[in-house]
């Protein structure tokens, strides 16, 4: 009898720890849905999104809409870290290298968006981050 009611409370603590990890993993594709699909839906371990991008102190998130609607070079990442707890200044990525080349999208507000040169004369959007103003 012991021995049943000792197995039959392994069996609840393997369910509930199963149902735990579902919940979490529910949980976690949900966060990533709630981002549009014109916006990243990745979420890193360590960032609250991938494809990140801080440009003159406005942060963006980069996309996978390519565009050719380019107007003009208005800057560069100066640097890179995938580590969050990493110092970033100046136009920062936890994606994109150092030197990316940043656009103005043309009769677009840098302020809402900008292109990203992802290849030579390839280029994707970059929507402006909502939660961060």
């Amino acid at each position: 009898m012991i021995h049943k009611s000792f197995m039959l409370l392994i069996v609840l603590i393997m369910l509930t720890s199963c149902g735990t990890r579902m919940d979490s993993s529910t949980e976690q594709k949900e966060l990533a849905m709630s981002v549009s699909t014109d916006q990243m839906t990745s979420v890193s371990a360590s960032w609250p999104f991938s494809n990140m991008i801080s440009f003159n102190n406005l942060s963006y998130l980069g996309t996978d809409e390519t565009i050719d609607n380019i107007d003009h070079i208005i800057g560069q990442i100066d640097s890179y870290s995938d580590q969050e707890t990493a110092v970033q200044f100046g136009n920062f990525s936890n994606f994109y290298p150092t030197q990316t080349k940043l656009y103005k999208i043309k009769n677009v507000d840098i302020e809402d968006e900008i292109a990203i040169e992802v290849a030579p004369h390839v280029y994707v959007k970059a929507i402006r981050n909502p939660d961060h103003k």
